[in-house]
C-alpha cells in the first residue's frame, strides 16, 4: 500500500491521507489519529476537510461529503461541487477553495496498421476521449467534454452531434451506423441517450440514474445495449438495456470492485470486460447472458478490450502503451484464448478503435506539449455550494 496527499486537520495529532492498495477494497481516504488509522471514504484521489465537509476528487469530479471531524465520519447528503468541473487537484483553507481544472489533454488522431506503421493523421490536435468506429467504417465518434463529435473520413469533416448541458462519458454506434448511443453526466446524475447521426431530432433518453453511467457496446442484432454504472460508494455494475420488445434495464454483473468496458462479441455469446479484482485492471471474458464460465485474457494488466468483426481475435491496451492481440477460439460452451501478442507500441496512447477486419487502428495520441489546464479560486465556496 502507498500513502500520499496528507492533509492536516485542526487537531495536530490527526490528518487525512490517500491510500492506494493492490487490494481495491483497501484503497480510499483515511484519517490518522494518534497511531491509528480509520477508513473514511472508499476511492478518491485526494481529500481535505473544511467548513463541515470532506471534499474529495473522484473521477475528475469534486464531491462534498458532510463530515463530522470529531467522529471522523461522513453523514448526510452528498453534494457535487458543480462550479468545479474536470478537477485534477485542489486546496482548501477556510472559506477559500483553489482547484486545478481543465479538459483532458489534446490528442492527435492517427491511423496505424498492425505492425505500427503510420498511415496518416486526421485533423489538428484537439481535446479527445474515447473513440468508436462506425460498423460501415465510414465515420468515427470522438467523445470530448464539449460533446460527441463525428469524423467523416470521405469528406474529411468534423461535426458536433450533441449540444446542451452535460459531459458525455462514451459513445457507441448502432449496428446499422445510423445512430449513436451515449452516456451524459448531468449535475448529480447521468443518463443514456440515443441520437440520429444525420443530426435530425433531439436526443432520446433511454435510462437515467443518480450514478455515473458509461455506454460500452451495442449488440449486432440491435436488441441490447451494455453499460456500466459507478456509484459514489465505489461499487459498480454492468447492465444490459433490452430495447426489444420493451426497454428494460437489468444488472448482469455487480461487484465491490471497479467494472467497466463491457464488450459483446459479434455473435452475442461472450462478454469481455475490465475488472480490478486482482489488484489491477485485467481483461476478462464470461459467457453471455449467464455467467457459466469466466476466462482471464490479459496477462500483465489490460484495458479497452475490442473484438474483431468475426470474433476470432481480441485487442486491448497493456499498461505500457502497447496494443495487444489475442486469438479467440470458441467452442459451444468453452472459450480458448491464445497467448497475448504485441502488435505495436506507440507513445502516449489515449484511446484507440480497431477496424472490423483488424487491419487498421485509429489511435488518439497525446502530444507532449498539451495545455496544462487552469487554477481557479472560489471565495466563500460553502455558500456557493449550498446556494
Amino acid at each position: 500500500m502507498t500513502q500520499r496527499a496528507p492533509q492536516p486537520l485542526p487537531d495536530p495529532k490527526r490528518f487525512l491521507f490517500t491510500a492506494i492498495s493492490p487490494q481495491p477494497e483497501n484503497t480510499g481516504i483515511y484519517a490518522y489519529n494518534s497511531g491509528h488509522r480509520t477508513k473514511v471514504l472508499a476511492g478518491g484521489t485526494m481529500a481535505a476537510a473544511a467548513q463541515g465537509y470532506l471534499l474529495a476528487v473522484r473521477d475528475g469530479q469534486l464531491i462534498a461529503y458532510p463530515f463530522d471531524e470529531e467522529r471522523m465520519q461522513i453523514h448526510g447528503d452528498v453534494r457535487l461541487v458543480r462550479f468545479a468541473e474536470q478537477v485534477r487537484s485542489f486546496s482548501v483553507a477556510g472559506n477559500t477553495l483553489a482547484y486545478w481544472a481543465g479538459p483532458g489533454p489534446q490528442a492527435r488522431l492517427m491511423w496505424f496498421d498492425r505492425s505500427g506503421r503510420g498511415l496518416g493523421g486526421l485533423g489538428e490536435p484537439a481535446e479527445g476521449g474515447s473513440l468508436s468506429l462506425s460498423p460501415d467504417g465510414a465515420k468515427a465518434a470522438v467523445v470530448r467534454d464539449s460533446g460527441v463529435w463525428l469524423l467523416d473520413f470521405a469528406r474529411d469533416t468534423t461535426m458536433r452531434l450533441t449540444f446542451g448541458p452535460g459531459t458525455p462519458t462514451a459513445a457507441v454506434w448502432s449496428p446499422d451506423s445510423t445512430r449513436i448511443v451515449f452516456g451524459m453526466q448531468q449535475g448529480s446524475g447521468s443518463g443514456i441517450f440515443v441520437k440520429q447521426v444525420n443530426g435530425a431530432g433531439n436526443p432520446e433518453m433511454l435510462f437515467r440514474s443518480p450514478n455515473r453511467l458509461t455506454v460500452d457496446s451495442w449488440s449486432r442484432d440491435g436488441r441490447i445495449i451494455l453499460f456500466h454504472e459507478e456509484e459514489i460508494s465505489g461499487k459498480s455494475a454492468i447492465w444490459e438495456l433490452l430495447l426489444e420488445p420493451e426497454r428494460k434495464p437489468m444488472p448482469i454483473l455487480r461487484s465491490d470492485f471497479a467494472l467497466k468496458s463491457a464488450r459483446l462479441s459479434p455473435d452475442g455469446r461472450w462478454m469481455a470486460y475490465v475488472s480490478n479484482e486482482s489488484g489491477r485492471d485485467e481483461i476478462y471474458v464470461q459467457t453471455f447472458p449467464g455467467p457459466n464460465g469466466k476466462w482471464v485474457i490479459s496477462a500483465a494488466g489490460g484495458s479497452d478490450p475490442d473484438w474483431r468483426g468475426d470474433g476470432k481475435e481480441m485487442y486491448f491496451r497493456s499498461s505500457e502503451n502497447t496494443l495487444m492481440s489475442v486469438a479467440m477460439e470458441a467452442g459451444p460452451e468453452v472459450l480458448r484464448p491464445g497467448i497475448p501478442q504485441i502488435l505495436f507500441r506507440a507513445p502516449n496512447i489515449q484511446s484507440y478503435a480497431a477496424s472490423a477486419d483488424g487491419k487498421r487502428f485509429l489511435v488518439a495520441i497525446t502530444p507532449e506539449d498539451s495545455e496544462p489546464g487552469s487554477i481557479d479560486i472560489v471565495l466563500n465556496w460553502r455558500e456557493e455550494l449550498e446556494r
